[in-house]
């Protein structure tokens, strides 16, 4: 009796194990779908990371500008540096890709998250928090602010947890107002900041995270759910041999 009252006990704890486990495999993936299916690929498709869908659109330096036709002379019109990046991100190196998002009921407004890339060989971590920081301090957007990197911890698809450090802002920005078919109005608008650095020991790459979401359309980009759960998704792969 004593036997196998513990072969039940030992089925009864794996049974548990495992039906805790499937809960939380579903849960991760319920989480995922707000997440677009395609990852946008950088390095080569060695990183990998999936946007909101929240944030459609993506924009490109020298590509057309997607919310405005060509000009009168049939010229397409290229993306403003404004929209690609936070002003306090020009000239920071590894700038890889801007996904972008409309929202509002009339002049519409856009929500962006631009992504960089930077070899730990050329710049570690520490090196880009203390940039960022002097760049974010320099900005009279938030003069007064109290501006510290925070320590955030999350897990991934596959349940690793992962070390980032996140900054977060808030203050005027220039953002575009899309007022229906006519040209965008550009605005100092109170916009809320997040960035997000990856922060594992030994990792190749520092990824920097960088979100802008106007106060007015916070409802509909809800960033304190979406920032972590795109940091989630961030995949790198293993050089090739």
């Amino acid at each position: 009796m004593v036997i196998l009252l513990g072969v039940c006990g030992c089925s009864s704890a794996r049974y548990d194990a495992d039906y805790a486990k499937a809960v939380a495999e579903h849960r991760t993936r319920a989480e995922f779908t707000r997440l677009q299916d395609r990852p946008v690929e950088l390095a080569d498709g060695r990183v990998r990371i999936r946007p909101p869908k929240e944030l459609p659109d993506a924009l490109s330096e020298n590509g057309p500008d997607p919310r405005l036709p060509p000009g009168e002379d049939g010229q397409v019109r290229n993306v403003p540096p404004r929209r690609l990046r936070p002003t306090f991100l020009e000239g920071f190196p590894g700038w890889a890709a801007t996904l972008e998002g409309l929202h509002g009921a009339n002049a519409k407004l856009p929500a962006t998250l631009s992504i960089s890339l930077v070899p730990s060989s050329e710049m570690n971590q520490a090196d880009v928090e203390a940039d960022l920081l002097a760049r974010l301090k320099k900005d009279e957007a938030f003069e007064g602010t109290k501006l510290e990197w925070q320590s955030r911890e999350v897990t991934d698809r596959d349940g690793a947890k992962k070390a980032w450090r996140v900054l977060e802002a808030r203050g005027p920005q220039p953002i575009d107002r899309f007022p229906g078919r006519n040209e965008p109005i550009e605005e100092s608008i109170e916009t809320s900041l997040a960035v997000w650095l990856s922060a594992e020991r030994g990792q190749e790459f520092c990824t920097l995270l960088a979100w802008r979401v106007p106060d007015e359309i916070k409802e509909a980009v809800k960033l304190d759910v979406l920032a972590p759960l795109v940091a989630r998704s961030l995949a790198i792969a293993p050089p090739a041999k």
